[in-house]
C-alpha cells in the first residue's frame, strides 16, 4: 500500500468510528447513498502536492492536504445540531491529533450553505500532513 491509499485509510479509519460513536450516518466517496430526514456526515479527501523532507534520494516525503467533512442538516430544523456536530469534529480532528502516522496540522469550519431545496451544509476542513 502507498502513502495515499496509508493516509486516506487512516484519516477514514478515525472519521468512521467518530460517526459510530456518535451515531452519524456517513456518506463515503464512491459509495452509494440515500439521505434520510437525519443530519449525515460527506468526506471528501483533497491531496496537496508532496514534498522532499531532505535533499538526498532516500530522504523521507512531506504528504499533506485537506480532508473535508460536510456536515448535512434537513432545513427547517435549526443550527443546533449542525453546531453540535461540528463542534464534535472539530474537537476529534483537533490540532496536534495523531492517528496512524497521520497528524492533523489544524480545522476549521466554514459557514453555512445551501446545498439543495432540502438540505444545508458546513464544511469542516483538516488539514493533514504525514511523513514516510
Amino acid at each position: 500500500m502507498g502513502a495515499y491509499s496509508d493516509i486516506i485509510g487512516a484519516i477514514e479509519t478515525k472519521l468512521a468510528a467518530f460517526a459510530t460513536a456518535n451515531t452519524y450516518p456517513m456518506a463515503w466517496p464512491g459509495v452509494s447513498f440515500t439521505p434520510t430526514a437525519e443530519p449525515y456526515l460527506m468526506g471528501s479527501f483533497i491531496p496537496a502536492e508532496t514534498n522532499d523532507v531532505g535533499i538526498s534520494f532516500g530522504s523521507a516525503n512531506s504528504y499533506s492536504g485537506i480532508y473535508q467533512v460536510d456536515v448535512r442538516i434537513p432545513k427547517g430544523t435549526g443550527t443546533a445540531v449542525s453546531r453540535t456536530m461540528v463542534d464534535n469534529l472539530l474537537t476529534e480532528f483537533s490540532r496536534g491529533s495523531i492517528y496512524s502516522g497521520v497528524i492533523t496540522e489544524k480545522s476549521w469550519a466554514s459557514g453555512s450553505f445551501d446545498v439543495d431545496e432540502s438540505w444545508y451544509s458546513v464544511t469542516v476542513s483538516i488539514r493533514y500532513r504525514s511523513i514516510a
